[in-house]
């Protein structure tokens, strides 16, 4: 918990300082109370006993109480109002901390963390630490305080006689204190247990709204309603635990805070009969003011002790949450570019040929055995257009994304314009690339924004020419045109239009490279040759990198790498391919006839 503290800033530690000074003021006053109200009753005692007539101090007295309360009461609202001003300027803090901290991972380390887990210690997890720090900086601070000033005072009063009350506090103190360690104890773990199983639930609830087609498809509604159960039955059991757990916490608390009352009517008339509170001229009603102080103090006592333990019953879910916190936080990022220097600018004045080359690369994934690509070397030039094609499982993605370091290679290196990738800065390199994905995602938001997060400087003259050269004509058939807002998951606009707009972002733009990862397998075939024979236009001083599994939209490539089980078996072109090569005839032949071999690359 207290590790969140290092994102306070000076600003912050004045306010923590202001608050502490408040509450002292703040327990200072309300501990001024119990030794007035004594001095009420005393002076109550001797105008009832005929000493003399202190009606006119009671009253200043009672003037001083009024006053005295509302100073506490005013130092308390003083102190909420910033604790809370603090805690939820932390919590932003933190929201902005995991946020960056999550932008900055590579796929390998978000295949750390499930995306529930990340949503609910984005979310949920840093509520409770919110929560948490509101209270402590509010209850736990003055607790302790009253606490101590209190105990100082019950045993400034306590004459040897009286020394029976003051046990009387200690002994309820200590109790009190068993029973919240005991409970404590047990609990605790079970909160960090909650936490998982709300991460669970969350994973299920989103299989479940965005596998839906497929669930209804399968009949598998009750199959999931089992997953959806168990979670839930897991999650009852878990809060069920806690709650009976805390359940013993306020009888207890009660019994506890009844018994010291009791303890303390019985003492004070055992002392009183035995003469040890008895005031001048025999008057036993002086040492109820005593005995009042006394009471007053330790209700103070416990009333703070109730503060700290309602403290400590969130605290352990609280830990638990910001464990989770700082679990994302301290996680150290898999890819680096802490030691790059390499700038956009210098890749661009460096501007040599070959554009890409990669040297004897191979990978494999983190734990793996085996590797992924084996041996992998090929140059690229601006102007080409390359394709990577071969089956399923060949490694042709995995490729395409080790260029804008989505991973790190393994063994050897890929240069940009005779730069190592792994000396520039990655938001350096990145502005080279346009990058459209096997998915295409398209945010919830207009099609201008959606295009303007490749380029936020493009004008809408520019948007249009991309779309015209993605065959994104659809476009013009709505009312509002490039201002039509796309929906959360791009729910009205089909796959193929989706794919489009992807394109079309990248090509806003107007990158170095152009890296399309099976990026057109939702076009049919005829706006596939469109596409491309647009794009070929319009990247005439670009590399264009694509990954299909269709001939079709490889045959008119500059240069061919077919890649087999992470090696690459040949380059070339598609001519010379279909005449040398064994495994590309079998790829070629199994999806097109000799005749449409001939008229695609025509």
């Amino acid at each position: 918990m207290f590790k969140l503290f290092r994102y306070f800033t000076k600003k912050h530690w004045i306010i923590i300082g202001t608050i502490l000074l408040i509450t002292i003021g703040q327990a200072y006053l309300e501990l001024l109370l119990p030794a007035l109200t004594r001095q009420i009753i005393e002076a109550i005692s001797r105008n009832l006993s005929g000493v003399v007539d202190t009606n006119q101090s009671i009253w200043i007295i009672g003037t001083q109480m009024i006053l005295i309360s509302i100073g506490a009461v005013f130092l308390m609202l003083c102190a909420s109002f910033l604790a809370s001003r603090l805690s939820a300027s932390l919590g932003a803090t933190i929201r902005k901390k995991v946020y960056e901290k999550v932008d900055s991972f590579s796929k390998e380390d978000l295949n750390t963390f499930k995306i529930s887990s990340l949503i609910t210690r984005t979310t949920n997890d840093v509520t409770q630490v919110q929560m948490v720090i509101m209270m402590m900086f509010r209850m736990f601070l003055v607790a302790p305080i009253i606490i101590i000033i209190a105990l100082i005072r019950v045993i400034g009063l306590a004459r040897t006689p009286v020394w029976d009350l003051t046990y009387n506090v200690l002994i309820g103190v200590g109790l009190l204190a068993f029973m919240i360690i005991t409970i404590f104890l047990i609990v605790m773990p079970k909160f960090k247990k909650l936490q998982q199983n709300l991460d669970d639930l969350n994973q299920i609830t989103k299989e479940n709204l965005t596998g839906v087609r497929v669930i209804r498809a399968y009949n598998a509604c009750d199959y999931q309603k089992v997953k959806s159960d168990n979670v839930n039955e897991t999650i009852r059991q878990t809060n069920t635990f806690v709650n009976v757990g805390m359940s013993f916490f306020w009888p207890g608390l009660n019994m506890i805070f009844r018994f010291m009352n009791l303890s303390f009517t019985l003492v004070g008339i055992y002392l009183i009969s035995r003469g040890y509170l008895i005031g001048a001229n025999m008057d036993y009603t002086a040492g109820l003011g005593t005995i009042n102080e006394f009471a007053q103090y330790s209700n103070q006592i416990f009333m703070s002790v109730m503060m700290m333990s309602m403290m400590l019953i969130m605290f352990p879910r609280g830990q638990v949450s910001a464990k989770r916190i700082n679990e994302v936080l301290e996680r150290v990022a898999s890819i680096s570019d802490e030691n790059a220097s390499i700038t956009y600018e210098q890749l661009i004045n460096n501007n040599t040929s070959p554009l890409i080359s990669f040297n004897n690369v191979s990978f494999k994934y983190p734990n793996a055995v085996s590797y992924v690509l084996k041996d992998i070397s090929f140059n690229a030039y601006a102007g080409q257009t390359v394709a990577f094609i071969g089956s399923t499982g060949s490694g042709k993605s995995t490729l395409i994304n080790l260029i804008p370091r989505f991973f790190d290679t393994t063994e050897g290196q890929i240069l940009v314009n005779n730069f190592d990738i792994k000396d520039v800065k990655m938001n350096e390199l990145r502005k080279l690339i346009g990058y459209v994905s096997q998915k295409g995602f398209i945010f919830n938001d207009t099609i201008k924004n959606n295009m303007k997060i490749a380029n936020e400087n493009a004008s809408d003259a520019k948007i249009w020419e991309s779309l015209e050269v993605a065959q994104a004509s659809f476009v013009k058939d709505y009312e509002n045109g490039i201002d039509y807002k796309i929906v959360q998951g791009a729910k009205n606009v089909s796959g193929g239009q989706k794919q489009r707009l992807s394109i079309a972002r990248a090509i806003v733009k107007d990158p170095l490279i152009y890296i399309f990862d099976d990026s057109f397998s939702a076009l049919d075939y005829k706006t596939d040759k469109l596409v491309r024979n647009a794009l070929k236009k319009h990247t005439q001083n670009s590399l264009v990198l694509i990954v299909s599994q269709r001939i079709g939209t490889v045959l008119n490539a500059d240069k061919i790498v077919l890649l087999d089980e992470g090696e690459i078996v040949a380059i070339g072109t598609h001519k010379e391919l279909i005449e040398k090569s064994k495994t590309y005839q079998d790829l070629a032949y199994s999806q097109l006839s000799a005749e449409e071999l001939k008229n695609a690359a025509a």
